[in-house]
């Protein structure tokens, strides 16, 4: 893998993301004129952020605690739905929804590198755990909420920086297979979904997408990563 194949992959996510047109309703087929409108949202299990959504009446918003991935990980946060006059329900917004084991993770970096404790050597386990948190999950399409792709890409960013000041970084192969590996995960097409719910909040997609090429221009330069094959770097 070249760091030209990793920018044009970032690049290609971006055409899809600003290309993609983002449907306000989770049901394909409308009541047609003859039908009498619902009063309610039927109950439905959200597919891709297994959520279950309780009856709702129309022009009203419905709050549920943010569904845990795993066991071993704790999700903070609630998601929110809205049905609107028609009895469609929205889609879901999941971005206040996020993983406490990768804060602490983003915190723990930011602390380290804050009192300059960080230590390369532990820097592969980090990504370690990091990479392990990114794939784990249940059946659901996407297994990375918004906001821990967001907190990911501070930690590598935070990471690169710290790296920056250091020599011999290309030697430590564990830490550069981790570190692509992370990288990897973000752009993972399951996570379409989260990239989708930033952009519909925010717009901030785009921007998360511009600073992971720049993280892995500085990546390039940094760390010796073109033998490494990943499968969406």
């Amino acid at each position: 893998m070249s760091l030209d194949a990793i920018t044009l992959s970032i690049r290609t996510s971006q055409t899809v993301l600003m290309s993609m047109e983002m449907s306000s309703s989770g049901r394909t087929v409308t009541p047609s004129p003859t039908e009498t409108p619902l009063s309610v949202c039927q109950e439905q299990v959200d597919s891709i952020w297994c959520i279950k959504w309780e009856e709702s009446p129309v022009n009203s918003s419905i709050n549920q605690t943010c569904p845990n991935k795993t066991q071993n990980d704790h999700i903070n946060g609630t998601a929110v739905r809205f049905c609107n006059e028609d009895g469609d329900w929205s889609i879901p917004d999941v971005t206040n929804c996020f993983s406490t084991s990768i804060e602490v993770i983003l915190n723990m970096v930011i602390k380290s590198n804050t009192n300059l404790s960080l230590k390369i050597n532990e820097l592969s386990t980090v990504f370690d755990n990091l990479s392990n948190i990114l794939t784990t999950g249940n059946n659901c399409t996407s297994p990375v909420y918004p906001q821990d792709i967001a907190n990911t890409i501070d930690i590598i960013s935070i990471t690169l920086n710290f790296l920056k000041e250091k020599s011999n970084v290309s030697s430590h192969s564990n830490l550069i297979y981790a570190f692509v590996n992370v990288t990897d995960k973000v752009l993972d097409k399951r996570n379409v979904p989260s990239w989708n719910s930033i952009s519909v909040k925010d717009e901030m997609a785009i921007t998360l997408l511009n600073s992971l090429e720049s993280i892995s221009q500085q990546a390039g330069e940094i760390l010796n990563i073109s033998s490494i094959i990943k499968r969406n770097i």
